[in-house]
């Protein structure tokens, strides 16, 4: 038997010189991983990996050792890289096979945990494998149970199933048009009295489900796909002149969907199979042979996009979205340089390219204004230039006064965009940067890597659909205080302004605070505020004190709860206008102890008192009940540190840290038996519920 001589590389070497055959050195590093040498073998597959980025042997190789370390934040990293960079159905198949390799032992995940149920027609196990690489992609571990074939039924309609054994925080139904409605798919001659009462039949059931999956799965998020129009109708070219033909037919199905999920499901979020598929194209969404064969209802190339489309309804459940659209301005929102060309030169309207397409995109950020998207201003320019295009030109969509920050100078982006975050009091994380200069997004990209700085296209054709098909700014359900939200940045602003004359001034603060004419109204949740309350819990990341996130369905069964559960909101109004429900407050109650799990403020009334005020009607609730003590909890976190020491300022005792959890640390204080004996701050006017 020969023996070879192994010799360790020199790393520095093999990116840089040509002789290093990557594929030679990857054959080397698997024998010496195969003979028990991982100390030898991994700076060879980290060689390697340099120079084959997308070879899956290599990346297997080093997730081996790296596993065997117990790197397992590296080892994920390196997961998500490689799918990034060759994001292929074998590349995500291999991925998803170490991903739930991992479920007993997960790594640590910067964005938690989300278990996703699926169920519905057909094979839906490579469908669970992309939704489990996506959420990866986003930061989540995402444990997946997929039905057994065609079990939907017997998965989702008895309270004991291996489903809701499961316990899933999200629980996808998709059944395919011909399953529940096939004479509405493909009998051409069934009267309109037989297609109602298919059609009736059918709503029923899923009616049936979505109630039993409330029943048993209260927290659980239920995602249902709607019904598509298959590619070729029995009316041939006639279905579309022919009422009640199979697009009528279908419409109809969704119209009651959407109909019954707003009466009575109204926490259960419709996916439009229709759209995603129609984007995608038909005849692509399933592989004939497949589906013949294995019952796979979705094709290789259309599960991506099936996953990502799930992706965007996670992210929001989860409380993943942006806040806020940072744009520059020539050449991103009008063609041209307004300093050069003026303003009677710039493209901006009228039926011709580019000047369309830049109306359009303004046209897309006003709709994203409307549901609560802030916009900003980043742009090297001078104001005297920029302003009057806003003023005074006619094409233009975007005014002055639809943008809540604005930085016109010369000064570099990167500091222009955190002191604009600062500003709206907002993470970096809430931003999204959008600029035509590869220059300015690449120094964004260096230096605020938490800002989403969007690859722009070269054309402006091309900016509308690179902005609506960004994942972050999806909601689950849009509430008054998300269409106000840009109208009270501004008024945030003019809230500052006051504040800034009264401290030059050397004013009494408190006068101040009395100024503003703060109504704090404090109240538990009713069904009305639970979606709100949830959204914030979601959000809110400053002045949190445990960044613990519940879901819409979570919250409602809290407050459903009244003996065990207290959920508690503020809503605030000054004489600048109505900041709506900002303050949030989960509190369990015990017979003697009350323990608040969660309390947050949103940071546009931070320091009005306004969290004092909703901290004192949480003890007098407290006392009220005749509890003797209230605890809260406090966990620090990157972003947490506005909330840091609130309980110690109203002057509560520490009692050491949670049995099992030594991040977080528990402060108590004695309730006092009456419960008239608490004060809210003076400046404050209070309505309590």
């Amino acid at each position: 038997m020969t023996t070879q001589t192994t010799i360790t590389p020199d790393i520095s070497n093999f990116t840089e010189e040509a002789r290093v055959d990557p594929s030679a050195l990857l054959k080397q590093a698997q024998g010496l991983l195969r003979a028990g040498d991982a100390a030898a073998a991994e700076p060879m597959f980290r060689a390697a990996l340099a120079q084959l980025p997308d070879s899956w042997a290599a990346v297997n190789g080093l997730l081996k050792i790296l596993n065997a370390q117990g790197a397992r934040m590296e080892a994920a990293d390196l997961l998500n890289a490689f799918v990034a960079l060759s994001p292929t159905h074998s590349s995500i198949m291999s991925a998803a096979r170490q991903w739930e390799a991992w479920d007993a032992d997960p790594p640590p995940s910067r964005r938690g945990t989300l278990r996703i149920a699926l169920t519905g027609t057909g094979t839906l196990n490579s469908l669970a494998s992309h939704l489990r690489v996506a959420c990866a992609g986003a930061g989540l571990h995402a444990p997946a149970y997929v039905s057994d074939f065609n079990q939907w039924a017997q998965d989702l309609l008895p309270p004991q199933s291996p489903l809701y054994d499961f316990q899933p925080d999200l629980i996808a139904i998709s059944i395919g048009t011909a399953e529940l409605f096939p004479r509405t798919v493909s009998d051409s001659e069934a009267t309109a009295e037989e297609i109602a009462a298919e059609r009736t039949a059918g709503v029923n059931q899923i009616a049936e489900l979505l109630a039993a999956a409330a029943r048993s799965a209260p927290s659980a998020t239920v995602v249902l796909h709607t019904f598509s129009v298959p590619d070729y109708s029995p009316f041939g070219v006639l279905d579309a002149k022919t009422i009640g033909g199979q697009r009528d037919r279908i419409q109809a199905i969704n119209a009651r969907i959407v109909e019954l999920v707003n009466e009575r499901f109204p926490r259960t979020a419709l996916l439009d199979q229709e759209r995603v598929e129609a984007r995608h194209g038909k005849d692509r969404v399933r592989d004939d042979r497949m589906w013949y064969m294995a019952s796979m209802p979705f094709s290789d190339t259309f599960l991506p996009v099936i996953a990502s489309e799930y992706l965007r309804i996670v992210k929001a459940l989860k409380g993943l979205g942006r806040k806020c659209v940072v744009l520059d301005l020539d050449n991103t929102l009008w063609g041209g340089v307004i300093g050069e060309d003026g303003i009677n030169n710039i493209k901006i309207g009228g039926q011709a390219a580019p000047g369309n397409a830049f109306r359009d995109f303004q046209r897309a950020l006003l709709a994203l204004r409307g549901r609560g998207i802030i916009l900003a201003v980043c742009s090297k320019n001078n104001p005297d230039d920029v302003w009057p295009v806003f003023e005074n030109h006619p094409d233009m969509v975007l005014r002055r006064e639809h943008f809540a920050a604005v930085r016109i100078n010369w000064s570099d982006k990167a500091t222009n965009i955190a002191e604009i975050a600062r500003e709206l009091n907002i993470g970096l994380d809430s931003l999204v940067f959008l600029d035509d200069n590869p220059a300015e997004r690449g120094l964004v990209r260096q230096q605020l890597p938490d800002v989403l700085t969007v690859e722009l296209p070269k054309d402006p054709a091309f900016y509308t659909r690179t902005l609506l098909g960004l994942d972050v700014f999806d909601v689950l359900s849009l509430t008054d205080e998300d269409r106000k939200r840009a109208q009270q940045y501004q008024e945030q602003a003019e809230r500052r302004q006051l504040e800034e004359t009264a401290t030059a001034e050397g004013g009494d603060v408190t006068a101040y605070l009395r100024s503003l004419e703060i109504v704090a109204a404090l109240s538990p949740a009713t069904p009305f505020t639970v979606p709100r309350i949830a959204q914030l819990i979601n959000k809110t990341n400053q002045f949190n004190m445990t960044t613990r996130r519940y879901t819409e369905q979570q919250v409602a069964a809290m407050s459903e709860d009244t003996a065990g559960w207290g959920v508690y909101s503020s809503t605030v109004s000054d004489r600048f206008g109505d900041s709506g429900l900002t303050g949030v407050a989960l509190v369990r109650k015990g017979v003697d102890v009350w323990e608040i799990d969660s309390f947050l403020l949103s940071c546009r009334v931070l320091g009005r008192g306004v969290e004092d005020a909703l901290l004192t009607y949480l003890l007098s609730e407290a006392a009220s009940a005749g509890a003797s003590m209230m605890r809260g909890l406090f966990a620090p976190t990157a972003k947490n540190a506005p909330a840091a020491g609130f309980y110690d300022k109203q002057g509560w005792t520490p009692s050491g840290v949670i049995a099992g959890d030594e991040n977080v640390s528990a402060w108590e204080t004695a309730v006092n038996s009456d419960a008239s004996a608490y004060a809210y701050p003076e400046w404050l006017t209070i309505s309590r519920a």
